[in-house]
């Protein structure tokens, strides 16, 4: 019982990964004999490690908005316009959400973008206001983008017809330091490069650093004390 519901644990797990791959780890994993599921020892453990790898919690944003901002909730509404937050990475880290900065008085989805310093976008993403707010912004989960330590990005929104704020600089993540804001007044999501503007920065866009879900240590440590099992297990059969 114990090994076919590991085997069905451990098939929706690999469902997140990408089908060729699954189907190997799968096939490596198990082998079906005499009506039971039968796991290989040390591939189970490194699918385990696998399905960690592959699971992420609620981003960690690298800016965290302090309290009270210094312009009003319903700051140019109205105006539509691009507000850039230029960061430096500290070390390489994996960028796998963009957020946009909640208010009450927002009216319609905003659009997110992540540009390296030449103005190449990296990653975008439509923030519909019904998406879940971590820690003061709007969330949108994307696909993974490798940043690298010493170099600058910039995260921007787009805010349409919504307000936005401003205010004092971020409180900010280890993996990043915050450098300035700038902005672009036009009708699309764009790279920013005007400073001078309100701040010392916007709220604004966000971008989530991966991180490894809690919940799946349990399954690496849970793998292990398993495949710990077997072993001994099949050592007291030779013995």
């Amino acid at each position: 019982m114990i090994g076919v519901s590991v085997y069905h644990g451990c098939r929706r797990s690999v469902e997140n990964l990408p089908k060729p791959l699954g189907g190997k780890v799968m096939r490596m994993c198990f082998r079906f004999r005499g009506g039971r599921f039968v796991g290989s020892v040390l591939a189970l453990a490194l699918f385990g490690a696998l399905c960690a790898a592959n699971a992420t919690a609620s981003p960690l944003w690298i800016f965290t908005a302090p309290e009270g901002m210094a312009s009003p909730p319903d700051y140019q509404a109205g105006r539509p316009v691009n507000l850039g937050d230029v960061f430096t990475a500290n070390t390489s880290f994996s960028v796998n959400a963009l957020g946009a900065y909640y208010e009450p008085d927002l009216v319609a989805p905003e659009t997110v973008g992540l540009y390296d310093s030449s103005g190449n976008l990296l990653a975008s993403a439509s923030i519909p206001l019904t998406n879940t707010v971590v820690d003061g912004y709007l969330s949108q989960s994307i696909a993974p983008v490798s940043l690298t330590a010493g170099n600058q990005y910039t995260v921007v929104e787009f805010v349409g017809l919504n307000p936005w704020s401003y205010g004092s600089a971020p409180i900010t993540a280890p993996q990043v330091t915050f450098n300035y804001d700038d902005y672009l007044y036009t009708g699309a999501l764009a790279f920013t490069a005007t400073t001078g503007g309100s701040g010392p920065a916007y709220y604004g866009p966000n971008a989530g650093i991966a991180t490894p879900e809690p919940g799946s240590l349990g399954l690496v440590a849970a793998v292990f004390a398993l495949a710990g099992c077997l072993r001994c297990r099949r050592m007291r059969v030779r013995g």
